[in-house]
């Protein structure tokens, strides 16, 4: 487990890891062409299908953001941007005759 994690973490501190390395004992070879590790890890189906759902629901809330003209962040507590959006795809009242 040791050598995965030191394989791993080399790109990232190579000069730590190249003495821990080495600090284990004799090699067969050297740690920057040591193998990666393989992943053994199956995937759920189910969680799939609930992270898959999420990202639609995120796409197509922020869709319908930008078809309103809503921006980032312009929320206040009052809910004035959902009151905007409301507004906004209300069809026009004709104005009253006098």
């Amino acid at each position: 487990v040791l050598d995965q994690i030191l394989v791993m973490l080399h790109p990232f501190m190579p000069f730590v890891t190249e003495e821990l390395w080495h600090a284990q004992g004799e090699r067969p070879y050297e740690l920057i062409v040591a193998k990666w590790p393989e992943p053994e890890a199956k995937v759920d189906e189910a969680a799939k299908a609930e992270i898959d759902w999420l990202v639609d629901l995120t796409t197509s809330v922020r869709a319908a953001k930008n078809e309103l003209g809503v921006a980032p962040g312009n929320a206040d507590s009052n809910g004035a941007a959902a009151a905007a959006a409301a507004a906004a795809s209300q069809p026009a009242q004709p104005a009253p005759s006098r």
